[in-house]
């Protein structure tokens, strides 16, 4: 059985190289919704599965798109409201804020090999992160009138779910969470 992001990820990948088929044709691309039916065609053949399928998945889709940045990203692509390459910014994101905690960890571990200072960087992104380390993420990544909001909302966000009120730590992954919302929701006021 797959999960909705196990579709996501294979409807992605069957856009991908159709996209690719097309460039070398000379053809027009679809968009993705277009293709997410012409890939369940091909996946399942008959018309009620094909239906079934998809409504379970725009259904899934809207269950998680709030809880999951990439089911909302994805959501926003099915609906033509983003363009299908935003989800590379945010991979591009997602790759930056690990860049920057290594770098990061790496600084403070000069005398460590790589290989340690891999280990730390897994343990911190399976974990949490100091108030040192995600501000200076966000201050890097971020110009100062952005930097000064994000923090703001990452300090809103640690006051409601914090483990200890007194540590203004945060996890790993609600810290991306949280820096992928804001560039969808800036690239949603853009657009």
């Amino acid at each position: 059985m797959f999960s909705s992001q196990d579709y996501i990820a294979q409807i992605y990948d069957s856009k991908e190289k159709y996209d690719a088929k097309c460039r070398t044709q000379s053809l027009a691309r679809e968009t993705m919704e277009q293709h997410m039916f012409s890939y369940m065609n091909q996946r399942f053949g008959l018309k009620q599965l094909i239906i079934e399928n998809i409504a379970s998945l725009l259904r899934a889709v809207g269950n998680y798109a709030e809880k999951d940045n990439d089911v909302a990203v994805f959501q926003k692509i099915v609906s033509n409201d983003i363009d299908e390459e935003f989800r590379r910014v945010q991979q591009q994101i997602k790759d930056t804020v690990s860049d920057l905690l290594r770098i990061h960890l790496k600084g403070k571990n000069r005398l460590k090999s790589d290989e340690v200072v891999g280990g730390l960087l897994q343990n911190k992104m399976t974990g949490y992160l100091g108030e040192e380390e995600w501000t200076n993420i966000i201050k890097y990544m971020y110009n100062a009138e952005d930097s000064e909001m994000l923090t703001r909302i990452t300090l809103d966000f640690i006051d409601k779910n914090a483990r200890d009120p007194a540590n203004p730590d945060i996890s790993y992954a609600d810290l991306t969470h949280i820096l992928l919302d804001f560039q969808l929701r800036g690239h949603d006021r853009f657009l």
